[in-house]
């Protein structure tokens, strides 16, 4: 769907307003907590849902907090094929800025990306990209520990995700 144009005096509907100047949003009010797995599954606050095709341009940022010597384990989870998207990042590895400059991704399962911490300090991971959406359908932060055990990794409250409406 094509960006309306609009004229000058023209009263906007609902719709418009709500399709195109809106963002969509996922706010964490309350932290979340996994241990003994490394298996990325959806955050439960994390979560944008589509309502309809075209392109999207996604922010986030995700505040964490692991124990010494484990990793976050991160990516994307959508819920159908269609949708697909790129992105770049920004994350703290061991106390030293990493970027991860240009990664697509093209399936359910998404972009899978290791992020360190060296201590139960919290950390952050900021990313910007772009969601091409078929059918609708919604697009999650998926987590786990880079190494299971039993010691809690945490996704702070104030994390949040973005989407606005390009197309």
């Amino acid at each position: 769907m094509p960006v309306p144009v609009w004229v000058p005096g023209q009263i906007l509907g609902a719709g418009d307003v709500n399709a195109w100047m809106v963002p969509l949003t996922a706010y964490k009010l309350n932290f979340t907590q996994r241990n003994t797995t490394t298996t990325q599954a959806a955050d439960p606050d994390l979560v944008l849902t589509f309502p309809q095709l075209g392109i999207w341009i996604v922010e986030s940022f995700i505040r964490y907090r692991g124990n010494s010597g484990n990793n976050l384990s991160w990516g994307w989870q959508t819920s159908a094929a269609s949708i697909s998207g790129s992105v770049a990042a920004m994350y703290n590895t061991t106390g030293t800025v990493k970027q991860l400059t240009y990664a697509p991704w093209t399936d359910t399962t998404g972009l899978a990306q290791t992020t360190g911490t060296s201590a139960p300090n919290e950390q952050t991971i900021r990313f910007n990209g772009t969601v091409v959406v078929g059918t609708g359908g919604s697009l999650a932060f998926a987590w786990a520990q880079g190494a299971s055990n039993a010691t809690n990794m945490t996704v702070d409250a104030g994390s949040y995700l973005m989407a606005w409406r390009a197309n």
